[in-house]
């Protein structure tokens, strides 16, 4: 969970004295709005910073919800786990590597291989990646990579820090956006 808070920032209750009290929830509630829209983005930067996502996937799996008639803004990420082929998946990369296996990239700068690993038509139609754990024809399981919300909650391996420096950025763009939106309404522009 995210957490932004700005009620102890100076020229934010300055300017709420100033203002009248019609005012101020709607000039909070706007920057609330801009400051969530701003969630998703940031999110996909910082994760693609250190994985090998693309941020249109990353964004498929991040919601916003506005809470309390627009004073809190709920985002929320997905649990659903990526197969590996979202994860720069390539069957036998490396020629170094023997027949039979895959290559795939979940952090950027390490590779790695499955021997045994294969692509093949899901359940529903989709192709998948496998590997298989004994004899043929079965058992096989399907290769996943850490979900969108185990990134953010640091059950992977960047996703602590991944947390705190999206907080940090939406509390600053917060403030700042709070702070516009009352210059705004104090001039007469709301």
């Amino acid at each position: 969970m995210i957490s932004v808070d700005i009620l102890n920032d100076k020229k934010v209750i300055a300017a709420l004295k100033k203002m009248d009290s019609f005012a101020a929830p709607d000039a909070l509630r706007k920057a609330l709005r801009d400051t969530s829209k701003k969630a998703p983005p940031r999110l996909s930067k910082e994760i693609r910073q250190e994985y090998t996502l693309t941020a249109k996937r990353i964004k498929r799996d991040i919601r916003i919800k506005p809470l309390e008639q627009g004073f809190k803004y709920l985002v929320s990420v997905s649990h659903r786990p990526i197969t590996v082929m979202q994860y720069k998946m390539k069957p036998n990369p490396w020629r170094k590597m023997p027949q039979g296996g895959l290559g795939f990239s979940i952090y950027k700068g390490q590779k790695e291989f499955v021997k045994g690993g294969f692509v093949a038509e899901g359940k529903q139609g989709i192709n998948l990646p496998f590997k298989r754990v004994g004899p043929r024809p079965r058992p096989f399981y399907t290769l996943y990579g850490p979900s969108i919300a185990g990134i953010v909650r640091g059950d992977s391996k960047f996703g602590g820090s991944i947390m705190g420096r999206v907080e940090r950025e939406l509390t600053a763009g917060l403030s700042a956006a709070v702070n516009r939106r009352f210059g705004a309404f104090l001039r007469g522009y709301g």
